[in-house]
């Protein structure tokens, strides 16, 4: 053969040589990194604009391309691709229903679904080390360190780790930041240790043959963000609506009870919204007040106008009644969810508590009972020390920390002329000599646009707003105080919103960042995952001695 034709000959088989090592790894190189990648995000959350649900979805995505790939390579990689669509349809599940208002499940189905998902992930590592495991058999050269075995045990592990931790909650911060921090080695451990292992096998020339699909990557990641996004819209628009009671037709009662409130000063459009069965309550009514509201006459919410005023009424029997009434005298552009509460003085009982919705639709005039919440209620077993010494009149006279009265509600589609109240009835005479003063605080507030993932509207406004009016003012700062000194203990949202720093703690460094706000610093605290950002709200406060 002359050089020549050896040239031509080398030439016309250069295509059909064996590709090289690397060339030949590479499918496997890239499903071993959208596992790794896709375990990642499924696991380490970020706590922020609701990535810890979608990033989740993603991850979910990534897992089960990488074994999508692998899944005629070994039974292991084929449990894997198997296991990795329950995980596509529960990351997916759990995105759509963090839109809407979470439904409560019993307690009973808690470990077991902690069960069910440990039980997941496991067998995802598992059927991951079962087949690669199986894919060293096929390659030549000494049997390496089972190093995906030592990475499903470190992630039996962290599940043990996790549930000590639900089990002994974090007493400070640093603690808190300790175990975070240890469960997030751990989890990368895992992970490096899964990477080195595939790195092992890729190093030695294995090769597969990537599993025929029927939707190529960009195609399936657009078919799966669809059937997220698709049933997210609805999820966003009516999930966190409450559901209301069936309305009835409805007519303004003419009484001699309201008659007599009327003359006592309660306005006509009250009295007109107040059912038989509280008008009756009312009758005998001796005196009636204005406890006044901060933000007074007609205020501009999404569109509308709202009015809002709270009366105290003297009851026949000695003891109060207060209403928190507000109507809406233009309707708001967009009706999502509403959030209406008092929150009583603690000296005594409170009881009778109802509210109503009233409007105008379709030519008829309609009424619902408001569903109402007692929040509050603690009893001393149920606090900590700090907390007794701060409730102690309350836990003496009314065996509880008292209750507040709480309704979220949804204004009706296409409803005009809409009015309503929450009342409840205090035990005590408004001005009860020797048993202190009678203090309370209402509150009403508007959602227009969907918040994700879903929070509670009534849960308050900004970190720093410790008081939850909508401003961060010095008040704020003297309540963040009062806190630190033992004074007066923060529970609920307002203990959320004082924790400025995120740290866990309420302290000076909290007090600093307020009071800078306050000095009109350009600082941004943010909101709190716990709070909602509210377009609006009114807040009203009744002192008397």
């Amino acid at each position: 053969m002359s050089e020549r034709e050896y040239d031509i000959l080398l030439a016309e088989t250069a295509g059909s040589l064996p590709p090289g090592p690397s060339e030949q790894s590479e499918p496997w190189r890239v499903a071993m990194r959208r596992i790794l990648w896709g375990l990642a995000l499924v696991t380490i959350k970020l706590e922020l604009l609701g990535l810890n649900y979608l990033l989740p979805c993603l991850g979910a995505a990534l897992v089960y391309l990488g074994f999508r790939s692998l899944r005629r390579s070994a039974p292991g990689f084929r449990l894997g691709w198997l296991v990795s669509i329950v995980l596509l349809v529960s990351a997916a599940a759990s995105a759509v229903l963090a839109a809407a208002k979470p439904v409560q499940s019993p307690d009973w189905l808690h470990w077991p679904l902690v069960a069910l998902n440990f039980a997941r992930d496991m067998c995802l590592l598992l059927g991951l080390r079962a087949g690669i495991r199986a894919a060293f058999e096929r390659t030549e050269g000494a049997k390496p360190r089972d190093l995906a075995l030592w990475a499903a045990a470190a992630y039996a592990v962290l599940f043990i780790f996790a549930i000590i931790w639900t089990c002994v909650p974090a007493r400070s911060a640093v603690y808190s930041n300790i175990r975070g921090l240890a469960g997030l080695a751990l989890y990368i451990l895992l992970l490096l240790l899964l990477r080195r292992q595939g790195r092992e096998l890729a190093g030695r020339g294995y090769r597969i043959e990537p599993a025929p699909v029927r939707l190529s990557v960009g195609a399936f990641l657009a078919l799966y963000a669809a059937a997220i996004v698709l049933p997210l819209v609805p999820a966003l628009l009516l999930g966190p609506r409450p559901a209301m009671p069936e309305a009835e037709p409805f007519s303004a009662a003419d009484t001699e009870a309201r008659e007599s409130l009327e003359e006592l000063g309660l306005p006509e459009w009250l009295t007109g919204s107040l059912t038989q069965e509280e008008l009756s309550l009312c009758e005998g009514a001796l005196w009636a007040k204005d406890c006044g509201i901060e933000t007074r006459g007609d205020t501009a919410l999404d569109g509308g106008q709202l009015e809002m005023e709270v009366w105290a009424v003297g009851l026949a029997d000695g003891r109060s009644r207060f209403y928190a009434a507000f109507r809406w005298l233009e309707p708001p552009r967009f009706r999502l969810q509403e959030a209406l509460g008092l929150e009583p003085d603690g000296n005594e009982a409170i009881s009778e508590v109802s509210g109503a919705l009233v409007y105008e639709k379709d030519g008829d005039t309609l009424a619902a009972p408001l569903p109402v919440v007692l929040g509050g209620g603690q009893t001393a077993e149920e606090l900590d020390d700090m907390a007794r010494a701060w409730y102690e009149v309350e836990l003496e006279r009314l065996g509880h920390v008292q209750y507040v009265p709480r309704s979220d509600f949804a204004l009706p589609f296409g409803a005009e002329g809409i009015r309503g109240w929450l009342a409840f009835t205090y035990d005590g005479g408004i001005e009860n000599a020797g048993k202190g003063l009678v203090f309370g605080s209402a509150w009403l507030l508007h959602r227009s646009l969907p918040v994700y993932p879903y929070r509670e509207l009534s849960s308050g406004g900004m970190f720093g707003d410790v008081d939850g009016d909508g401003e961060i003012k010095i008040s704020d700062s003297i309540a963040i105080l009062k806190h630190t000194s033992g004074q007066k203990t923060l529970t609920g949202a307002a203990l959320l919103a004082a924790d400025v720093n995120h740290d866990g703690v309420i302290d000076e460094a909290d007090n600093d960042l307020v009071q800078k706000v306050v000095a009109n610093w350009d600082i941004d605290l943010g909101q709190s995952t716990a709070i909602s950002s509210v377009p609006a709200s009114l807040t009203a406060s009744w002192l008397h001695s």
